[in-house]
C-alpha cells in the first residue's frame, strides 16, 4: 500500500491564507488613512476632516501634518499643526539636548506649532485665540504648543521658537482669509 505525501499547502489553503492577509492589509490600510489622513488637499484646499472646515495655506507653510488630538472638555474636535520648518527645528533642538531628549512617544505632539479647536457655541474673548466664527461653533488656535525644546543650547531653542511662531501666524492669518465649511 502506497501512502499519500501530505507535505505542502494545498491549493486551497494558500488561496484562503492569501484572501486572509489581504483582507488584514486592506483594513490596516483603511485604518491607517482615517487616523492619518485628516488632512486632504483638494483643489489647493486642505480639508481638516476633525474640524469640518477647509483653508487654502500660502506658500509659507509647507509640509503641514495633522495629528488628532484627545478632545478636551468643550470641544467638539482638537488637531496639533505642524510643518516641514518647525519640525526640522524641533529635530535640530531634540538632537542637541542630549539625555535630555523628549521621549519620541512626546515628540509628534511637542514639534507642533499650533493646536486647532473646533468649539460649539460662539467665541468669547477670554479663551483661546479666535481663528474664525462660522454658524453654531468657531474654530481657535493656540501656541505655543507641546512641550519646550528640552535643549540647553540657546541658539536650537530660539532657532525652533522663530520657526514655529512664524508658521503659527501664516497658518492663522490663511485660515482668517480662506477657512470655509467643508
Amino acid at each position: 500500500m502506497k501512502l499519500k505525501n501530505n507535505t505542502g499547502f494545498t491549493v486551497l489553503e494558500t488561496i484562503l491564507i492569501l484572501v486572509i492577509v489581504v483582507l488584514v492589509f486592506s483594513l490596516g490600510y483603511i485604518l491607517y488613512k482615517n487616523h492619518h489622513n485628516s488632512l486632504v488637499k483638494k483643489n489647493g484646499y486642505f480639508v481638516l476632516k476633525n474640524l469640518g472646515v477647509e483653508f487654502r495655506p500660502s506658500n509659507t507653510l509647507s509640509g503641514i501634518t495633522v495629528l488628532p488630538s484627545p478632545v478636551t472638555t468643550g470641544k467638539t474636535a482638537e488637531v496639533y499643526i505642524t510643518d516641514t520648518a518647525s519640525e526640522n527645528a524641533f529635530q535640530a533642538c531634540q538632537a542637541s539636548a542630549g539625555n535630555n531628549a523628549i521621549p519620541l512617544s512626546q515628540q509628534k505632539q511637542s514639534e507642533s506649532f499650533a493646536i486647532l479647536a473646533k468649539i460649539p457655541g460662539k467665541y468669547s474673548l477670554g479663551e483661546s485665540a479666535l481663528v474664525k466664527q462660522f454658524n453654531g461653533f468657531y474654530i481657535a488656535a493656540s501656541y505655543p504648543n507641546g512641550i519646550e525644546c528640552a535643549s540647553g543650547v540657546a541658539s536650537q531653542i530660539s532657532h525652533w521658537q522663530v520657526e514655529s511662531e512664524a508658521s503659527y501666524k501664516a497658518l492663522i492669518s490663511d485660515m482668517k482669509l480662506t477657512a470655509k465649511l467643508v
